[in-house]
């Protein structure tokens, strides 16, 4: 007897046994894992119902499903009292359905653009890995459709081999950098030629500030680890990015929100004895 015939006639435990018998080979499968769920939501265990729903809710967001996520979601709401925990996950779904809406947009702004690589245009680009990058960074969290959109087009397409120089010590270059893919160390210059590695920067990372806003020197050395795709935003288009914008120091926020820059200048203070 299949598992809808034991749910129909209420054999809940030699339904729960074959999913989870089922479940031990294809642990990924979300129907037979929402099958579970329902097993746990008739037989009483709420909690348990709850803490499925939300897993599955997670994989189909991931997907895309956003509609399907909050589908899901709702029901736990009704479950339980997950309210404190609920919510703010079905607000940052609503959040990425909205964001998914305006997704073409969003990167035509980005990748009408050609990028500063020899040979290299924005078309080359595997568009939709790099907005899954981008759309769990807490810049594009922090920004409206229409922000994002202005300062996407300010932004340049940087690519980059591995062991190539990003920015150096001491240079003074009005720039900052969003990590889109790949990763990049940070290094200072010791006393008889060492240079130890002092962070590894991943995707989504935002570096540069302190050179971008106030013109400051970079304190240590930046440099590719592996194959890296960089969005590089200038003071040419930090103000192309401000101007006519409904907020701009929302912007200004979140560009500066990660600090990473006062984080790493902290490090080599104190790797240098300064």
């Amino acid at each position: 007897m299949d598992v809808d015939d034991l749910m129909t006639g209420e054999r809940y435990d030699e339904a729960e046994q074959q999913i989870q018998k089922f479940l031990k080979k294809k642990p990924y499968d979300l129907r037979a894992r929402q099958k579970l769920a329902e097993i746990y939501k008739r037989t009483g265990r709420l909690d348990k119902a709850a803490t499925e729903y939300m897993e599955i809710a997670d994989h189909y967001a991931i997907e895309g499903f956003h509609d399907k996520a909050l589908a899901l979601l709702a029901q736990v709401s009704k479950l339980t009292r997950m309210a404190d925990k609920v919510w703010p996950k079905m607000e940052r779904l609503r959040r990425a359905k909205q964001l998914e809406q305006h997704r073409p947009a969003i990167m035509e702004a980005l990748v009408g653009r050609r990028s500063v690589s020899t040979g290299s245009t924005a078309a080359s680009i595997q568009f939709d890995r790099l907005w899954s990058t981008l759309s769990r960074t807490h810049l594009v969290d922090q920004l409206d459709a229409d922000q994002l959109k202005q300062l996407f087009q300010a932004f340049q397409i940087v690519s980059l081999e591995s062991n190539t120089e990003v920015a150096r010590r001491g240079q003074k270059i009005d720039v900052m950098f969003l990590l889109a893919s790949g990763k990049v160390e940070v290094s200072v210059p010791l006393p008889g030629g060492k240079a130890p590695v002092l962070r590894d920067l991943e995707a989504g990372s935002l570096f540069g500030e302190r050179a971008l806003f106030e013109r400051e020197p970079w304190v240590a050395n930046y440099r590719t680890s592996e194959k890296t795709l960089l969005l590089k935003l200038d003071r040419q288009g930090l103000e192309s990015a401000l101007l006519g914008n409904p907020d701009p120091r929302g912007l200004l926020n979140a560009l500066r929100q990660q600090r990473l820059d006062t984080e790493v200048a902290e490090t080599v203070r104190r790797t240098l004895g300064e």
